[in-house]
């Protein structure tokens, strides 16, 4: 396990925070990193699996849309493409697989080493805070696009039961929040993104939305960064070392 209190710099201000956090959490609990077979499920845009990889893990990241421009030239990593509930791992063997954002089938866990680690993390801006947040939330809700309900406190108890379901053992969580830097650009790109998780929208509608979003923006957005306030929830179970 490496000392390092940092994680390298390989993200821009508005999404260093993300693998940094995770990974002194990480570090807490006694996940293995660096050295470790870690496959990833989920993440959104490869910073995490490029953070992963700065560290000394050898990744395999499952991404439905991968962000091959972003990561696809560091060593240690092999983007696969296949859907995160149902990620293509057969036949292969990981000490610590980590879910972004939602929780796969419970099958993923065969996966996992006897020993091995299965990790959620959920990362998102807090819908209910003040400023751009709960201007994009006004946006995104005038279009039908409202988050679900563990989506408003950022907090996950299903995956408690998801990891018990798996069989881990030792389950652990934690949530910190924190005020992410963004400029108004990434902004706006960040909330398509999530526009688009969230729900599909006719081309029309769509052209609309974005219309209305960036007249918001140019409103009441600050000419220079401004922090928009995040949560970051963690949980994490290892597998039985008598368990295949």
């Amino acid at each position: 396990m490496s000392n390092s209190s940092q994680v390298p710099d390989v993200a821009p201000p508005s999404e260093a925070p993300i693998p940094e956090r995770l990974y002194h959490q990480l570090q807490q609990w006694g996940v293995p990193i660096q050295g470790s077979m870690t496959a990833v499920l989920g993440s959104r845009n490869g910073r995490v699996c490029a953070a992963l990889t700065r560290i000394g893990a050898r990744v395999i990241s499952v991404m439905e849309s991968p962000a091959t421009s972003v990561v696809s030239s560091r060593p240690g990593l092999l983007l696969v493409r296949g859907p995160q509930d149902e990620p293509p791992l057969r036949n292969l063997a990981f000490d610590v697989v980590l879910a972004c954002n939602r929780a796969p089938k419970v099958e993923a866990s065969r996966a996992i080493l006897p020993g091995g680690w299965m990790v959620m993390a959920g990362f998102q801006w807090l819908p209910g805070a003040p400023g751009p947040g709960r201007i994009a939330e006004g946006c995104l809700a005038k279009f039908g696009l409202v988050p679900a309900s563990h989506e408003v406190s950022g907090v996950h108890p299903s995956w408690l039961h998801f990891l018990q379901a798996a069989g881990m053992e030792g389950i652990v969580s934690s949530s910190v929040d924190l005020d992410v830097p963004f400029d108004g650009a990434t902004w706006r790109t960040a909330v398509h993104t999530e526009a688009r998780r969230r729900g599909d929208l006719s081309a029309g509608d769509w052209e609309r939305f974005s219309s209305e979003l960036d007249d918001a923006l140019a409103e009441s957005f600050p000419a220079d960064l401004t922090g928009i306030p995040h949560r970051l929830f963690v949980t994490a179970g290892r597998k039985p070392r008598d368990q295949a």
